[in-house]
């Protein structure tokens, strides 16, 4: 029989969840370590957290997950580009990852005043890479890729950027990881359901986010560059979500 439970060490606390839970828990994750001993194997993942197998003295399986995020780490994000039935072809993988970064850009330079900036670039090309206008700490990065529906973990320098990156678009990846976190804190039916209320914030967050994007954009005085800089992000959001 096996046993699986999520273990958040900093405060000691556990829950047990079911095998459903526990893959997609781990599904498109990636393995960065591994460690063996006598009775146990444990997986070191890129998404920030250990999954340890072990034998019990009875003959039980215990599969424990453990996050390995200090305080004030910055969490990653998951998020899956391809879908199972699409086939995961490099121009594809190319354009999705592209239109994530365009798009994230879009909104970062728009929440910084930078609003002028992307209408002058964008008239002098409209193709141009706008990620390279923000400085390193801003940019996002790849940590790891899986096959299949390939999920990507997604993970940012700055606190800010990490806000931005995870409420200001509407992005179509799930929050299980999190969601599943989150119920270590719910030992009471009230707590679940602080917990459910929550999660629905953090939907109406990105959603409010994208809306804001919109009206960031509408406020532009000059014509020709608020409509070049709407299509812009319209397009490579249409480009990221298209199949999806």
């Amino acid at each position: 029989m096996a046993r699986f439970v999520i273990l958040e060490p900093r405060q000691g606390k556990q829950v047990e969840i079911d095998f459903a839970e526990f893959v997609e828990f781990v599904k498109g994750a990636t393995v960065q370590t591994a460690a063996a001993g006598k009775n146990f194997l444990e997986l070191g993942l890129a998404e920030q957290m250990n999954v340890r197998i072990q034998t019990l003295d009875n003959g039980d399986l215990a599969v424990t997950i453990m996050s390995t995020l200090n305080e004030g780490d910055i969490p990653p994000i998951r998020l899956q580009i391809i879908e199972a039935d699409e086939i995961a072809s490099a121009a594809l993988v190319e354009s999705r990852i592209r239109a994530l970064r365009q798009s994230y850009a879009i909104v970062n330079l728009l929440q910084n005043d930078g609003a002028e900036a992307l209408q002058r670039v964008l008239a002098d090309d409209p193709n141009v890479d706008l990620e390279l206008m923000l400085i390193p700490e801003e940019r996002l990065f790849i940590t790891a890729a899986a096959a299949g529906s390939f999920w990507l973990t997604i993970v940012t320098k700055s606190a800010k950027a990490y806000k931005i990156a995870k409420y200001a678009l509407a992005l179509p990846y799930k929050e299980g990881r999190e969601a599943l976190l989150r119920r270590v804190e719910a030992d009471t039916r009230l707590r679940e359901l602080a917990v459910e209320e929550k999660q629905a914030e953090l939907g109406l967050k990105r959603v409010k986010g994208l809306v804001d994007t919109f009206n960031s954009i509408e406020k532009i005085k000059d014509k020709t560059g608020r409509e070049r800089l709407k299509d812009s992000f319209l397009n490579n959001l249409e480009q990221l979500v298209d199949g999806i």
